[in-house]
């Protein structure tokens, strides 16, 4: 059996009780992967619970060949020509924000590095990093789960 290539994928995730999901995507010039209000259920699917806070994902490309530093660097080009309104969605009381890293490899092996200058762009924006390891045969979906393809 062959290794598959460990795959990546990035997505921006703004959430807060107050957070406008639908002006989102218009101001930044993206069309957002997932979006709920609170009360919604994930994935909006009723057999899951529900979202505690409003959320807008952009998941950043839809290639998974491509790693962190690269789907990081285009998402900051993008959102740091907005920076003033993502510091304003990320102030409001209870308001966060994050860039959810999810990974996978075939042997469940594997890592990243960030250069200092990317982790300080990021934190210029107000956002933090969330890495979501994935078991091997494991996919990712826009609303933030892994989905098991090994049967």
């Amino acid at each position: 059996m062959e290794d598959e290539a460990p795959w990546y994928q990035v997505a921006f995730r703004p959430w807060g009780e107050d957070l406008p999901i639908s002006e989102i995507g218009p101001t930044l010039g993206v069309d957002p992967t997932y979006a709920a209000l609170k009360g919604q259920h994930y994935g909006h699917n009723p057999k899951y619970d529900c979202h505690p806070t409003n959320i807008w994902t952009w998941s950043i490309s839809t290639d998974s060949s491509i790693p962190f530093e690269h789907q990081l660097e285009s998402a900051l080009n993008v959102l740091e020509s907005h920076a003033s309104y993502v510091q304003q969605l990320l102030s409001s009381a209870g308001a966060g924000g994050d860039f959810f890293l999810a990974y996978s490899s075939d042997s469940g092996q594997g890592g990243a590095d960030f250069s200092p200058r990317l982790l300080a762009r990021i934190a210029r924006l107000g956002l933090s990093l969330c890495l979501d390891l994935y078991p091997p045969g494991a996919t990712f979906d826009s609303a933030g789960s892994s989905r098991n393809t090994v049967s």
